[in-house]
């Protein structure tokens, strides 16, 4: 049966206190906007980065809402989703979807949104940047099955994503340790420079017209500064020129986001990103040590440029030479965390033709 969205729930928009008053930030209350989500891949958040104090949330609009509403940001980008893991309120960047419970299944219309993304961006409006109104959004059709067919397709793709959760809590977990590690050994220990193990190749600028939206049997993942947290749905055909990273190479880019780095991920990678190149022995080590606190200041201190940040090639990063000891340390932890992010990649194939099956296909 078609819904209009608002005939099967409320749509709340947010505010931002006033910056200009310390007294309105850093408080108890937990606001979201969509910078949050920027690399955000669960389904539930609990927290922002920046929370708000009574006397912030009481001078602006934004409304606190239930646990479980759907967080659509609604402008720079449109299409961000999450779930309120806890009562949270937001910015205006977002339309807060406050479910009715008797017609519509929260996490089903979460799954439902996430595959409507480009028809979302399709209807907003605006000259500078597209935003995505209430009163269209209220407007939008569901054609929605029974609340037992919600809950049946809500298990099996949920069931999906709670082992993608759960090893990323694990991947998280041992990140964590690793990092703490590297930070302790450049502490105690002199470094030299980085390329006493290693050097960088540089990425394929493919070109935005050779970029599919579908994988064929020629094509491979492009994977850009902004798909280092995952993997896109941007393919380009494979040919001898380009670069072609697995998931055990290292990646870290060094424009527009430097020092952003990942591991997991396998594709032909932009000219943004560089593939750390050292033998085996030493991958563990060189993938902690870019993360570790002092090569990130590095990073930071030598990348340059207003509307894009650049790094050189020529970045000094430290690694500290007396933890050869503690090679085969890193690696187990790295070689865990590849594993990890390997299923995850499986699985979310899975997800998607489940997501495919389920609201895709069947239009």
């Amino acid at each position: 049966m078609n819904y209009k969205i608002k005939e099967i729930s409320e749509i709340i928009n947010g505010a931002t206190p006033s910056t200009s008053k310390p007294n309105y930030w850093n408080g108890n209350i937990d606001w979201i906007t969509p910078k949050d989500l920027t690399n955000f891949s669960g389904r539930f958040i609990f927290h922002g980065r920046v929370p708000i104090t009574k006397e912030g949330y009481d001078s602006c609009s934004t409304k606190l809402v239930p646990e479980g509403t759907i967080l659509l940001s609604s402008r720079a980008p449109i299409g961000y989703l999450a779930i309120a893991g806890k009562e949270v309120c937001t910015n205006q960047g977002f339309k807060s979807i406050i479910c009715n419970p008797n017609k519509v299944n929260n996490i089903y219309l979460y799954y439902w949104l996430s595959t409507k993304v480009d028809y979302l961006q399709s209807i907003s409006n605006g000259a500078t940047f597209k935003e995505l109104s209430k009163e269209t959004l209220e407007n939008v059709l569901i054609d929605l099955p029974t609340m037992e067919k919600q809950q049946h397709i809500v298990n099996t793709i949920g069931s999906v994503d709670d082992l993608i959760e759960n090893y990323q809590t694990q991947i998280n977990k041992l990140y964590k340790i690793g990092l703490t590690k590297i930070n302790y050994l450049n502490n105690e220990f002199d470094t030299v420079e980085f390329n006493h193990i290693a050097y960088l190749k540089k990425g394929y600028e493919a070109g935005s017209s050779n970029y599919l939206e579908t994988e064929t049997k020629d094509s491979v993942h492009y994977i850009r500064v902004g798909d280092l947290d995952s993997l896109s749905n941007t393919f380009v055909i494979i040919n001898d020129k380009m670069p072609i990273a697995k998931e055990d190479d290292i990646l870290v880019a060094f424009d527009g986001a430097p020092g952003r780095n990942a591991i997991g991920l396998n594709g032909v990678y932009s000219s943004g990103i560089y593939k750390v190149k050292c033998s085996s022995q030493y991958k563990g080590l060189a993938y902690f040590e870019l993360n570790s606190n002092a090569n990130q200041r590095i990073i930071s201190d030598h990348s340059q440029g207003t509307t894009i940040l650049h790094a050189s090639k020529a970045i000094p990063f430290l690694i500290s030479i007396k933890d050869n000891n503690y090679c085969d340390y890193f690696n187990k932890i790295f070689n865990g965390i590849v594993n990890l992010k390997k299923k995850i990649n499986l699985l979310k194939k899975q997800k998607n033709l489940l997501l495919d099956r389920y609201f895709t296909s069947q239009q």
